[in-house]
């Protein structure tokens, strides 16, 4: 009796971590395989679209906020049992392959597959190694990044999206001990891939639409100025203008109350479901710089203004923002230079000027790469499937 196919997945915290993971499950279970997914209380909830195709295991690990011993205590407690558990489970359901996407709700499976001697893939989503991949990159099989990786090792992989040699040298170099490094690009979710390279309409003499997003959890920076930014815009501008913007409950009804007083139209929510129909139908996207919202942007093929997270570790953000510019595709503002009166002026210029949204719109479909997840879902599925 052949043995089925059997993937362990683990993402947890923000979107960002969570959904190229989401978008390598969905691929695996079109691949045949059977998925378990392994995550903590934030990340089980952006599992629900595809919660009945895979099984779920919440984990109880979280960030260690400060240095008290009773806090390291209960994280590293929490890390034990999780490991016990997620051993006990690797023994009954003996997974091919592990694959994790970083973050702090990766570290027991990471630890449970190296002690059970189950191969190990890590799935870096920005240009910059996070803590958690750094550490379990030694003993990983392979290391895949979704931005062009800053590393200190020059023999990084590029696999191109039409390219199936790529993914045979990345196999052949797999079956070798040296773990290896490839950019195959940040996996997206199929909804998103549906609206990939949508029709870009410059802005115009036209109606014309913003998207304004945080990543999963919003950022309160831009309630607080982008209603008042768009104030300062021209009338003419304003009455032509739609925007959706996401933020947090918090500061909704600032925010609707500022972009009535602005005249223009507006959606405000917590969280949008169609965040691809709203990028789709957007003009312009102001953003963090996440790479996992950044990758979908990057797919439909929008310009963006991006304000990195002056605060991300290892200055990831900004690292994956300079990305994004080189190809043309966003406008920079750091954060202490965010302001009502800078991102007017930037908002003013970009809607007087089709010819260069359009660039950017060219350029954020340069850099992007549609079929990540499926070229990852092929690597693994040709290394680990059960012959």
């Amino acid at each position: 009796m052949q043995r089925s196919n059997n993937i362990c997945i683990s993402a947890g915290g923000t979107g960002g971590h969570i959904f190229p993971a989401v978008a390598l499950a969905e691929r695996m279970l079109k691949f045949g395989w059977d998925v378990d997914f392994v995550t903590d209380q934030r990340g089980a909830g952006f599992l629900k679209p595809i919660s009945k195709s895979i099984s779920v295991k919440v984990v109880q690990v979280k960030q260690i906020k400060n240095s008290k011993i009773l806090s390291w205590y209960n994280f590293l407690f929490n890390i034990f049992l999780s490991v016990v558990s997620c051993y006990i489970s690797f023994r009954y359901k003996k997974p091919n392959v592990v694959v994790g996407f970083g973050g702090y709700s990766s570290l027991p499976i990471c630890i449970s597959a190296i002690v059970s001697r189950v191969p190990l893939v890590l799935h870096e989503q920005n240009s910059v190694v996070g803590r958690v991949n750094k550490f379990f990159l030694s003993k990983s099989k392979c290391m895949a990044f979704g931005f062009p990786p800053l590393i200190d090792r020059q023999d990084v992989l590029k696999i191109e999206d039409q390219s199936f040699n790529d993914l045979a040298t990345a196999i052949r170099k797999m079956e070798k001990k040296k773990p290896i490094l490839v950019y195959i690009g940040n996996p997206v979710r199929a909804e998103i891939l549906s609206r990939k390279n949508s029709i870009y309409t410059p802005p115009g003499d036209w109606p014309v639409a913003i998207f304004i997003v945080g990543g999963s959890q919003s950022a309160d920076i831009f309630g607080h100025i982008v209603p008042k930014s768009l104030l300062q815009l021209p009338e003419k501008l304003r009455f032509r203008l739609r925007v959706y913007f996401q933020v947090r409950k918090e500061l909704r009804e600032m925010v609707i109350s500022e972009l009535q007083y602005a005249g223009v139209r507006f959606e405000v929510s917590e969280f949008f479901d169609d965040i691809s129909e709203k990028i789709a139908n957007s003009q312009l996207i102001i953003s963090r710089a996440g790479a996992s919202t950044l990758s979908e942007i990057a797919i439909i093929g929008r310009p963006s203004i991006l304000v990195p997270l002056p605060t991300a570790k290892d200055d990831h953000q900004n690292k994956n923002a300079l990305a994004m510019e080189a190809a043309g595709a966003s406008i920079i503002i750091r954060q202490e230079d965010f302001s009502p009166d800078n991102l007017s002026k930037e908002l003013e210029k970009f809607f007087a000027s089709s010819a260069q949204a359009e660039d950017m719109a060219a350029g954020a479909l340069n850099f992007s790469k549609p079929r990540a997840s499926e070229n990852f879902g092929l690597l693994l599925n040709q290394m680990y499937r059960a012959e």
